[in-house]
Order: structure tokens, then C-alpha cells, then sequence
């Protein structure tokens, strides 16, 4: 029904719907580095093939819900695993919302990488403890990692990784340096495998043979 007082403002008009964008980022799992594969394949052969043979799926979404867990996140974002590696998948209608699921994809993938490498090192025989410092888009990781079992001398891992995506590892307390590079090939190896590459800068290498009835053990917080 029409009606004739006052003023009328009558426009043919279109609501109009946002723009929906999708933003999806996979964590591509990078190729074993063959070098590594080659010096693993000489020391410990049985260790390679069961490397080789490792489905780390699994095992990767599993510590999607460590990280998950672990990492605020807004609900908007959805996370998985496939074959290439870490998926994380939105919407978004302005760039402030990109911008928010950008910084939470990239805290997420950074625990759940933290997340692998601790799964590597409890292949490896060692028992972990991951660590947060901060909040927010500072938050700095720690992994540590001691070697499981009793010893007088229990050998100790340290990982950790920054906001401004600079890291470092360190391993210490072993009793010659075969072991360590040992340990570190494999380490990096599995990371690789896992999908978590490290780029190892230079290094610094020191260290002499362990004096009997030294006692240094016990490193992490959790350790009696």
C-alpha cells in the first residue's frame, strides 16, 4: 500500500555480498637430503631402513593436536594433514582478517613444528619437554631433550626457535664425536622426513672424552 505523506525516496538497489577469499598455505614436507641418507646408510643401516619406511602421517596429526592444543587460535582457520605435508585453509572478506589468520597460521605451524622434532628426538631413545616464552606473535620455543635411561653422563638436546624465525640446536654431553654426528644426521634426517627442514649454519665444535665417574644428569625440569 502506498502512501502519500511527507517525502518518499524510492531506488532500485542490489545487497551486495563480501568478496569471499581463501587463503590456504601448506608446510610442504621437504626431500631427505641424500647425503645425510648415504652417511645414516654407513653407520647404522638398520636405522636407515626403517627410516625409509617410516609413514610419518601419523604421526603428524597427532602433534596437529598437541599444537592445536597448545596455540590460541580463533576457530577460523582449519587445519590438516595430507600427503605433501601441513594444510591450513580460510576465509577471509579485508585484509585485517588475512592479516589475523596469516600470524595464526604461522604460530601453529611453528608448534607443530617444535611438535615433530620432539617426536623425532623420542624416536631417537630421548625424553622432551617443549617450552613457550611470551605471547602472542612472540612467543619463543624450546625443545630439550635428555637421553633416557640411567647414566652417569645422560646426553642433552636443545632446540629453539624465535619470532624472527631464527633458531638454533645444540647437542651436548656425548661421550665421542662419532655420536654426536650420528645422532645429528639422524636428527636432521628424520626432521626432513617428519617435515621440518633445519638450515644448519656454521657450526661450533668442541668438547674431550669423558672422565670416568663424572655425573652430569637430568636436565629437564620433569627429571628426578
Amino acid at each position: 500500500m502506498t502512501c502519500g505523506i511527507g517525502y518518499k525516496y524510492v531506488a532500485p538497489a542490489k545487497i551486495v555480498q563480501p568478496q569471499i577469499n581463501r587463503l590456504k598455505k601448506t608446510a610442504k614436507a621437504p626431500e631427505v637430503d641424500a647425503e645425510l641418507m648415504e652417511s645414516i646408510g654407513q653407520s647404522d643401516p638398520e636405522f636407515l631402513a626403517f627410516m625409509t619406511s617410516l609413514d610419518p602421517m601419523a604421526i603428524q596429526e597427532d602433534r596437529l593436536k598437541r599444537a592445536l592444543k597448545s596455540t590460541p587460535t580463533d576457530g577460523k582457520v582449519t587445519y590438516s594433514i595430507d600427503a605433501a605435508g601441513l594444510v591450513a585453509e580460510t576465509k577471509y572478506t579485508t585484509d585485517t582478517e588475512k592479516a589475523a589468520a596469516e600470524r595464526e597460521i604461522t604460530q601453529v605451524t611453528r608448534r607443530w613444528q617444535m611438535e615433530m622434532l620432539s617426536s623425532v628426538l623420542e624416536i631417537l631413545d630421548f625424553e622432551t619437554e617443549i617450552s613457550a616464552q611470551g605471547s602472542g606473535d612472540n612467543v619463543t620455543y624450546t625443545l630439550e631433550a635428555q637421553k633416557r635411561g640411567e647414566h652417569s653422563v645422560q646426553e642433552y638436546v636443545r632446540v629453539t626457535s624465535t619470532p624472527d624465525g631464527s633458531s638454533q640446536f645444540m647437542f651436548e654431553h656425548f661421550a665421542t664425536k662419532a655420536e654426536v654426528d650420528t645422532t645429528r644426521d639422524k636428527f636432521l634426517a628424520l626432521g626432513q622426513k617428519m617435515g621440518v627442514r633445519i638450515q644448519v649454519g656454521q657450526a661450533r665444535e668442541s668438547g674431550s672424552p669423558i672422565q670416568q665417574g663424572v655425573v652430569h644428569r637430568h636436565h629437564l625440569k620433569g627429571g628426578k
